[in-house]
């Protein structure tokens, strides 16, 4: 993932950890809870592919998510769905 997304999405720990440090079911918040930044990422060839499936398996993987909304759990089970 490029420094500048992973700034926008782990901005409290930059000094702190590296990205892989991280607790995981943090970092796998975190991505949830900032997927529209993902998506813009994506859409704006910032990722790719490979760079979207790692992270939704990092989801898959490390959570249970908290979901504030409905929507959002819908968003990443069809996620899921779609990419594995």
């Amino acid at each position: 993932m490029f420094n500048l997304l992973e700034k926008k999405i782990f901005w409290d720990y930059q000094n702190l950890l590296s990205i892989k440090d991280i607790p995981l079911s943090i970092r796998s918040q975190r991505y949830v809870d900032f997927w529209p930044v993902i998506h813009n990422a994506y859409k704006k060839n910032e990722l790719n592919i490979e760079d979207i499936k790692a992270i939704v398996k990092d989801i898959y993987q490390n959570g249970p998510t908290n979901y504030c909304e409905n929507i959002r759990e819908f968003v990443i089970k069809n996620l899921i769905k779609r990419w594995f």
